[in-house]
């Protein structure tokens, strides 16, 4: 209580006392419709013809093809959604990971969740914060987005991955993010004992150009993952 009237709960957008995100800019966010987006790499207007993992556009970027199967995401990047997890991430309110955690839960499709006990199961793992940016700010973002999402869908929580301190991405051009990204995202050593599963769902707090995904993912691929897909909090576009 004493804690609450010194730093009382603000909306992340508006400012307005009591939740963490108010029912008016929650209802106001730009949600992404996954009936008008690419299948394959969840760019929000490609469900009959994707502009943006076309076989060039992949040449351009060094790829055949893209390391995952699919990827959905629950929001569109704009203003409110962005301040949403910067205030998540970098001004440490970590109550909105609960937030950002049932967006990503809501839009993962039925069948990518397999809990048969006689199957290898779909496991949950996450991009995560390198150790420059932990020490910056004291947890893994997305640690605590994917435990939440683990619990929402009764899936096993992993993690798989370390990420090497890279050039900053918001400089680069999209081809560049991929050449500066390509081979950042290394497995764990005990990620070789629970590969190959039935599907890996790996989640990221932002889609940009799909560099790190397609780099934890293509890390993936090189242990014998099957079925590996992405879900993501927001997609730029």
């Amino acid at each position: 209580m004493g804690a609450e009237a010194l730093w009382p709960t603000q909306c992340a957008i508006c400012d307005k006392r009591g939740l963490p995100l108010c029912d008016s800019c929650r209802g106001h966010l730009p949600y992404l419709d996954l009936w008008r987006a690419c299948p394959r790499c969840g760019a929000p207007y490609g469900r009959h013809q994707c502009t943006e993992c076309t076989n060039e556009k992949l040449k351009e970027l060094g790829l055949t093809s893209l390391p995952f199967d699919s990827c959905v995401s629950a929001l569109h990047y704009n203003r409110d959604s962005a301040h949403i997890v910067r205030s998540y991430k970098d001004k440490g309110d970590r109550r909105l990971a609960q937030f950002l955690a049932y967006m990503i839960a809501c839009v993962i499709p039925p069948e990518w969740i397999v809990l048969d006990v006689k199957r290898q199961t779909s496991i949950i793992t996450y991009i995560p914060t390198t150790s420059r940016a932990y020490l910056k700010r004291g947890f893994d973002h997305m640690a605590g987005i994917a435990q939440v999402v683990a619990s929402l869908t009764g899936l096993p929580l992993y993690s798989l991955f370390t990420v090497s301190e890279t050039l900053d991405q918001r400089t680069l051009s999209r081809s560049e993010r991929f050449d500066n990204m390509r081979g950042s995202v290394q497995l764990r050593p005990e990620a070789r004992c629970i590969m190959p599963i039935e599907r890996v769902i790996v989640l990221d707090d932002v889609f940009t150009t799909g560099a790190t995904l397609c780099a934890a993912c293509t890390a993936l691929r090189s242990c014998g993952g099957k079925r590996i897909t992405c879900a993501t909090c927001i997609r730029v576009y």
